[in-house]
């Protein structure tokens, strides 16, 4: 099999799940097989997972089930992809930080202990509110308790701690002995970090999802702009998944004309999305191009394939 792509690698442009899709289409087609685009999402969700990251779906659904002209809301269990119109008379930037980050390398400091931490939160928020459910997601312990995700937010704030949890906290919490944290669906035997920050890591969820739910709902350009730039406010700061590179181009990307601008993809590196006026495209251009790229010393031919503006395709 010949692999060919112009995505580039740990740019938070999904260049592992392209991999992935385009390698599960291919066996598809090869040994005569078919499925829907929801199995093969799924399917390529799982397969992801086999090189040791605790991915989710999203770039895997998208992949199959995106629309031509339109954004998606993904929700799981089942999968499901609702289009969601854009604003007209807008494009979208793609801008490189040109910091590579890899998910498999840094998965037990960066990418795989968010997604524990969000576990031991949702297992801790859970028996605070009497779930006596067995949950493993933040999502769980909100369908299970019955309330809505401005409650949730509240609920994190009141009942998880402001500072770091150790081990020997999280134990406590659950009444469990800190050896049985090595469980699979607690920590797990590869993660050695000793502090967990709960608190910030669950009310980033549930804040995302609130400004998910309103961005779905809002009509101007303006105000799509606010919620992406307040979602790149809460990678920052409370989910811990931006870097210095990232926040300065965001900062540039709004100083050139932006009405929003935030961090794309796992985080820690890679790629910005910017919504942009189309009328102001080209002083957005030359505005990122020399305050970012060229006081770096990018060259052009670089700049080209990291720097552009793109719409939704399927």
């Amino acid at each position: 099999m010949m692999v060919h792509g112009t995505v580039p690698k740990g740019s938070g442009l999904s260049s592992s799940s392209a991999l992935v899709c385009a390698s599960a289409l291919a066996s598809m087609v090869s040994h005569g097989l078919h499925f829907s685009k929801t199995e093969m999402a799924e399917i390529c969700q799982k397969s992801e997972r086999y090189v040791g990251t605790m991915g989710g779906g999203m770039d895997q659904a998208i992949s199959f089930l995106g629309q031509s002209g339109s954004a998606s809301w993904i929700s799981f269990d089942p999968v499901c992809v609702t289009p969601v119109s854009l604003p007209e008379r807008t494009v979208f930037f793609i801008a490189n930080s040109l910091v590579e980050s890899s998910k498999y390398e840094t998965a037990d400091t960066c990418f795989n202990k968010r997604v524990i931490e969000c576990r031991l939160a949702a297992k801790i928020l859970a028996k605070k509110l009497h779930v006596t459910q067995n949950v493993q997601r933040l999502g769980d312990v909100q369908k299970c308790s019955g309330l809505n995700l401005e409650t949730m937010k509240q609920k994190v704030l009141e009942v998880l701690k402001e500072s770091y949890y150790t081990r020997e906290d999280i134990a406590h919490e659950l009444g469990i002995q800190v050896s049985e944290l090595q469980s699979v669906d607690l920590i797990g035997p590869k993660l050695t970090s000793t502090e967990f920050y709960l608190r910030l890591r669950a009310y980033h969820v549930f804040h995302e999802s609130w400004l998910v739910q309103e961005f779905i709902k809002v009509k101007t350009p303006e105000e799509m702009g606010k919620l992406m730039s307040a979602s790149h406010d809460t990678c920052q700061k409370n989910f811990d998944c931006s870097c210095p590179e990232l926040d300065e181009l965001v900062s540039v990307c709004m100083e050139a004309g932006a009405l929003g601008s935030r961090l794309t993809g796992a985080g820690w590196g890679g790629c910005t999305v910017s919504l942009v006026p189309e009328s102001k495209k080209d002083e957005f251009y030359e505005h990122v191009k020399e305050n970012y790229y060229k006081k770096r010393g990018v060259v052009d031919t670089v700049i080209s394939t990291s720097f552009f503006a793109t719409v939704p395709g399927p």
